[in-house]
């Protein structure tokens, strides 16, 4: 199927490209090319599977194995003749072609995706005595993914199948989750230290709590999870089955710091209670129901505050909210002493409201991307 190492690209939201990069390199997959919205690199079969294990930060992990320049959509389906499809996939396994298109001829991904899928189809069909291979838009064994820049035209296989942010524990999808991957990254870009506590006084469902204590205990996101390579031609089982049960031996027993969460409506807490089940984390973790301006962290030793409190959309509702976050600054100046603080919002106003109720500035920020919403982290530090 390939010749080993290939190369390989992992997407991530915009603003976490080098924090996916560190990622990369602390797993031996580097050097790596750091581009907009994702990095390059190279692997082997194990190590494509190390990425898919153990990245938090990434998408997806891309192969590409296509690239050809085109005008519309006619040699679109004829540059996807080019590739001899049965090298990559049987005719009884389901696909799917996942497509994104910008500043070029053709402009809708929809009908982009549907020619590269009917040019594979058709190809199957005339060498297998009229059999195809079926579309799964849903759960597809063989995911495809397309990207056209201009003329510049890259067919990939999608190892990962679902998106890694995808952990497969979230019991219920809540209105507005924080992507777990963009949540991971908000850790990074924080600089969490593990060994030392941590807390999200806003946790939500309680993504950011999660994610911190299962990378504090050392256990990988695709830990529990299926991916689309285990359906390759020649994918070697007993590769993945290995990284898995070296991760488990290697796991910690116990989280080596406190891990605190807490919210203020008792609705939200049943579900961070859940979700924290699913995660394997109820031995650790347990939400509270507080209001976060009435937090006291004096009795711990300084760690990390890492949230992505509420906020508002309108102007009117920023204004709503400035008394909050005010208020939360000047608890955290009385009761955090010493920690470091990481706030995650749109808004520089309600930022501003935080940074003058702590009464310091941000000595750091990261813009980084939530779904379509550009979002900054404000770090902090509490004076002493």
């Amino acid at each position: 199927m390939f010749q080993w190492p290939v190369e390989c690209y992992a997407p991530c939201a915009i603003g976490l490209e080098r924090f996916l990069a560190a990622e990369l390199e602390s797993l031996d997959l580097g050097p790596c090319a750091i581009s907009r919205g994702g990095v390059g690199f190279r692997a082997d079969e194990e190590g494509l599977c190390r990425a898919n294990l153990w990245l938090r930060t990434a998408v997806r992990v891309l192969v590409p194995i296509h690239r050809a320049k085109i005008s519309d959509t006619d040699s679109l389906y004829e540059a996807t003749r080019q590739v001899d499809w049965s090298a990559y996939m049987r005719v009884e396994q389901t696909l799917a072609v996942d497509a994104s298109v910008r500043d070029g001829a053709i402009t809708h991904s929809q009908f982009a995706s549907r020619r590269v899928k009917d040019a594979i189809c058709d190809q199957f069909r005339e060498r297998s005595g009229g059999k195809r291979p079926s579309v799964d838009p849903y759960d597809p064994m063989i995911p495809i993914h397309l990207r056209i820049v201009g003329e510049e035209m890259t067919l990939s296989l999608d190892s990962a199948g679902q998106s890694l942010h995808k952990r497969g524990y979230r019991p219920i999808q809540p209105k507005a989750p924080l992507n777990e991957a963009v949540a991971a990254g908000l850790l990074l870009a924080a600089g969490v230290d593990s060994s030392k506590p941590f807390c999200d006084p806003f946790c939500g469902s309680g993504t950011l709590a999660i994610e911190a204590a299962h990378r504090a205990i050392g256990r990988p996101p695709g830990l529990n999870r299926k991916f689309a390579f285990q359906s390759w031609i020649g994918h070697r089982r007993e590769l993945l089955s290995a990284l898995r049960e070296r991760a488990r031996r290697q796991m910690l027993a116990e989280l080596p710091a406190w891990v605190l969460l807490s919210e203020r409506r008792e609705e939200v807490v049943d579900l961070s209670r859940q979700t924290v089940q699913a995660a394997g984390l109820g031995r650790f973790l347990e939400p509270n129901c507080l209001d976060a301006r009435e937090l006291d962290l004096s009795g711990l030793e300084p760690g990390w505050l890492v949230t992505n409190p509420p906020y508002g959309e309108r102007l009117s509702n920023e204004r709503g909210l400035m008394p909050l976050y005010h208020q939360f600054g000047t608890r955290l100046a009385q009761m955090a002493k010493g920690w470091k603080v990481g706030i995650y919002g749109t808004s520089g106003g309600l930022a501003g409201a935080f940074a003058r109720g702590l009464g310091c500035r941000s000595i750091e920020n990261h813009a980084i991307l939530n779904g379509r919403s550009v979002c900054t982290l404000w770090l902090f530090k509490v004076p002493a």
